[in-house]
């Protein structure tokens, strides 16, 4: 009996241990993955294309987008959006647009884009990145229209800010965060995407592009 005991113990450690390999190999691909699909989707979104490279062909007068942006968020932006919106209930937006089944496989695929950060030295001839030491610094002041005062100066075209995408499960939709600010920017609800002939796709139209 002893034998046997000490048999079905080994048995469930070596099981034990390939479930725990399976889930790390499982996880690390899904990071993968999920950078490679990000990197894409906010190259895409954020470098010029050739009509505006023709419209401006100097970098530093390049004016489709604001000329500064702020380092990208560690936390999710359905998190910042729970926190100062509560009423909006993001969670059942983003599950219902992206075909999640329950808001614990929402938080999953969120898990995945835990450790990602997007690196934005291929833009700097196009942007000026705003990390969090310097965002910290000049918004440390007491008054709300002397911190306008001074981001404007530092970025008189506007300041935006982009989110880490939340991919459904086959990565081929896409939501993402984008706050414009500036005199040139306008103020953007989600950004929806669709991945579609090998390129993402803005869609308006959430609901009906999504479904």
């Amino acid at each position: 009996t002893v034998s046997h005991n000490y048999k079905m113990k080994k048995c469930l450690f070596i099981l034990f241990l390939i479930i725990c390999g399976c889930e790390k190999k499982t996880t690390i691909d899904s990071s993968n993955l999920y950078r490679k699909k990000a990197d894409a989707l906010i190259n895409q979104i954020l470098l010029p294309t050739e009509k505006d490279t023709t419209d401006f062909p100097t970098p530093v007068d390049y004016q489709n987008l604001c000329t500064c942006v702020y380092q990208m968020s560690n936390e999710s932006f359905v998190y910042e959006y729970e926190a100062e919106m509560p009423n909006l209930n993001i969670k059942k937006v983003i599950i219902k647009d992206l075909k999640f089944k329950n808001e614990r496989e929402l938080d999953s695929v969120i898990k995945i884009s835990k450790n990602y950060k997007f690196d934005f030295s291929s833009l700097q001839e196009y942007l000026h990145i705003i990390d969090n030491e310097t965002f910290d610094t000049i918004t440390d002041v007491k008054y709300l229209e002397k911190t306008r005062k001074i981001i404007y100066k530092k970025c008189p075209l506007g300041v935006f800010s982009i989110s880490k995408p939340i991919f459904n499960k086959s990565f081929e939709l896409a939501i993402i965060d984008i706050q414009l600010t500036g005199l040139s920017c306008i103020p953007s609800p989600l950004s929806y995407y669709k991945f579609k002939n090998s390129e993402w796709v803005d869609v308006n139209q959430r609901n009906i592009a999504f479904e």
